[in-house]
């Protein structure tokens, strides 16, 4: 690079102040663009972190009214999965009509167990949170108190105990404000219960809790399972599981791994495995291992082809199979005709027998089953409704020790024989529950993010428009320089290098003065309230106890260097104009 090229450009840019209004123009845009998106980067961690905080990683869901039934159950299977650090039984309820004196507000209504709610959540910090900020030493220590304890305990640390028989309720700030109902005194709950009646419940508060995101506070109350599960009728049943993992960032792997911990399929018979095929007993007709799709078949043949002719094989020896498969559901199989073998269309009973012998179908009056005839077909039986042949008893899924398969017609191939825990329940992250939310917060930011671009980009405009007005203002200077033998390409450097510099010292300065008030916003924000007389972010507003930011050093640098892009790209076309001017022309307009 030619010396000449630097100084003169040195030399435009200082003695111009209306470079000097350039270079303000890019420190703003870029500055403004950091503290911006320091901002709404800190929202949004701080909407997450707050979600977080009263919702578990991951939720398991009944998809019915009656809830999740043995749901011990499937939490010892949940807590086998790798991932997964902690699960606690759920009840919840979120539309309740809460009544207090002259006071009515809607709300939610959660039953946990404190003890085990406290590893899957962090209602520890809420509880502790209120006992902090909370006035009333009382209310203070029962709500720290609450920590240690499975069930409500009503008394205070001096003795005195509110005098009720009604289960206790965890408060939040807010709601418990509406309802101006104090520690001791008693509110009554209105919930839609499993059998689409409506029940009321008396319950004592007995403590707040603060999570810091204004709906959960507004609307949400914790009590204890029992009470919880007596008010919707649930009994022994709750309607979701809360599972806390090691490493939140494994939820969407960690998803799938609970989702199959859940159903827990377990094979009936595997003819490809020797252990299995020595169970299979045939009582008539024939069985034999296909291997075909991936997967073997277990191909059944009446030893005829008329509509008459069956076979029929039977699973014995089953009760250790079912040991495994831990309580369940359903009995699933997939079915398909057999390829290249004529005769009538084929149907297919699948009979379970109990320890006593007992034989027990899916449908008494309807007992054969006929799959489609082009694909694979996948049945799938509910145990529970399976009854005897005389329509009398049902089966206990516990009691299977034999199932019997009768093949009609022709062949048949089955695979895939399995006993699966099908409950009705969904399984999701913390993030698909507040999809919608997030999302929003992120378009939210990513709009304020080109915005204050936008301001860059005006910046941009005006080294645009000073590069133009010198290139008309120093056509003399380029009609000399180019007639001592400066070259068009080193005209474009000159005015290049101008608005690189431009954009390289309004960069740093709004780097380092956007990452500075990033820093110190909360100062910042504090001097400007003391200035004003008003605070800039009230809380009752914005609900929060200082203003969140986040700063992301690769994120501003990117900034930095996009305005720095913007400056030389804004440049180009005077540079290129400033080139194109022919010399002899230019000193004669002189």
């Amino acid at each position: 690079m030619k010396k000449y090229q630097v100084l003169i450009s040195q030399k435009y840019l200082r003695s111009r102040m209306v470079n000097l209004i350039a270079v303000v123009a890019v420190m703003l845009g870029v500055a403004a663009l950091i503290i911006v998106s320091s901002v709404m980067d800190g929202f949004a961690r701080d909407l997450q972190d707050r979600i977080r905080g009263i919702m578990s990683h991951i939720v398991v869901e009944s998809d019915q009214l009656v809830g999740i039934g043995d749901y011990e159950r499937v939490i010892a299977r949940v807590e086998k999965v790798p991932q997964v650090a902690a699960c606690a039984p759920l009840v919840e309820c979120p539309f309740v009509l809460i009544r207090s004196g002259d006071h009515t507000r809607f709300g939610q209504l959660r039953g946990i167990d404190l003890e085990r709610e406290r590893k899957t959540s962090e209602i520890e910090d809420h509880l502790k949170r209120v006992a902090l900020e909370d006035a009333d030493p009382k209310k203070a220590t029962l709500a720290t108190r609450l920590l240690k304890k499975r069930n409500y305990d009503l008394k205070f640390d001096d003795g005195t105990e509110p005098e009720s028989d009604a289960p206790g309720v965890l408060v939040g700030v807010v709601l418990g404000a509406r309802l101006a109902t104090p520690v001791g005194e008693r509110l009554t709950v209105t919930s839609p219960t499993t059998v689409m009646t409506f029940e009321s419940q008396d319950f004592t508060v007995v403590g707040g809790f603060k999570c810091g995101h204004y709906e959960y506070d507004d609307r949400l109350m914790y009590t204890s399972l029992r009470a919880a599960q007596d008010l919707l009728g649930l009994h022994e049943r709750v309607t979701s599981i809360s599972v806390r993992l090691h490493d939140i960032d494994e939820a969407e792997e960690a998803k799938a791994a609970v989702a199959k911990a859940i159903r827990n399929e377990t094979a009936l018979a595997n003819p490809a495995d020797a252990d299995d095929a020595s169970r299979i007993e045939t009582v008539s007709g024939d069985w034999s291992a296909v291997e075909d799709d991936d997967r073997t078949w277990l191909r059944v043949a009446p030893s005829g082809t008329n509509r008459a002719a069956f076979a029929r094989i039977i699973l014995n020896d089953l009760a250790p199979v079912l040991k495994k498969a831990d309580g369940p559901t359903t009995i699933a199989l997939a079915v398909r005709h057999a390829p290249s073998v004529d005769g009538p269309a084929p149907s297919f009973e699948l009979c379970l027998i109990d320890s006593a012998g007992r034989r027990f179908y899916q449908d008494a009056e309807n007992r054969e089953l006929y799959p489609s005839a082009e694909d694979v077909h996948i049945f799938a039986a509910d145990l529970v409704n399976y009854v005897s042949a005389d329509g009398l008893d049902f089966l206990d899924p516990a009691d299977i020790r034999r199932a019997e398969i009768t093949v009609f017609g022709r062949a048949l191939d089955f695979a895939d024989i399995r006993f699966v825990d099908n409950r009705p329940v969904a399984v999701s992250t913390w993030f698909d529950k507040q999809h919608h939310l997030l999302r929003a917060v992120d378009v939210e930011r990513n709009i304020q993010a080109i915005i204050m671009l936008l301001m860059v980009v005006i910046a941009g405009f005006s080294i645009l428009a000073i590069l133009w007005m010198m290139v008309k203002e120093k056509t003399h200077d380029i009609g000399i320089l180019m007639s001592l033998g400066a070259t068009r390409g080193g005209i474009v450097l000159i005015f290049l290098l101008n608005g690189v510099m431009v954009g390289s010292v309004g960069a740093g300065l709004g780097l380092a003065i956007g990452w500075t008030c990033s820093i110190y916003l909360n100062t910042i924000e504090v001097w400007l309230s003391d200035l004003f007389g008003f605070k800039l972010f009230p809380e009752s507003i914005y609900y929060l106890d200082k203003l969140p930011h986040k700063e992301s050093p690769g994120k501003f640098i990117i900034f930095a260097v996009a305005a720095l892009a913007v400056s030389l790209v804004a440049a180009v076309w005077p540079a290129i104009k400033a080139s194109r001017l022919n010399p002899i022309e230019a000193l004669r307009y002189e």
